[in-house]
């Protein structure tokens, strides 16, 4: 069932048994180079669809994982990781190259930032970008993010929920 949808995405929840074979692979097979410079180390070491399914399931220890699907077709298009502590929603997110430039992340986080104000007792929500991923960092201020710390390759930034 979808957590949130906008007009061309519908957001699902996956919990820790509903990781089939197809869903993982369909899933790996997005992360393409491109993809990958910009995710945290930990994600770059992964090499075969069965990596990553561990990876999945040690994520699923310490976040809330959310698959985007394209609704047109039903096919995943990428991922959401949202970890909650102290009434802060620690978010990351990929998409696969394939669906950038279309408006795609700034639809989901609209989305998801709306779904966060209705659903969730979260005070603010904060996310990491590589200094490198310059259509993120626009793609969240855009989005009213504020620019909030810059360390280690990573900017930070915040959007208050109030």
């Amino acid at each position: 069932m979808s957590l949130f949808k906008t007009e061309r995405l519908s957001v699902i929840e996956i919990q820790s048994d509903d990781w089939q074979d197809t869903l993982v692979s369909d899933l790996f097979s997005l992360l393409s180079p491109n993809v990958v410079q910009f995710l945290p180390p930990d994600l770059q070491d992964i090499h075969s669809a069965q990596d990553f399914h561990l990876w999945l399931k040690q994520m699923q220890t310490q976040a809330r994982i959310f698959v985007i699907h394209a609704k047109q077709n039903d096919q995943p298009i990428g991922m959401i990781y949202l970890s909650e502590h102290d009434s802060v929603g620690h978010l990351g997110y990929w998409l696969g190259e394939a669906f950038w430039g279309k408006g795609f992340a700034q639809e989901l986080l609209q989305g998801l930032v709306v779904w966060a104000k209705q659903a969730t007792q979260l005070k603010l929500l904060s996310g990491g970008v590589d200094h490198d991923n310059q259509a993120s960092s626009h793609v969240l201020r855009k989005l009213g993010f504020q620019p909030a710390s810059d360390s280690s390759g990573v900017s930070h930034y915040v959007y208050h929920m109030s």
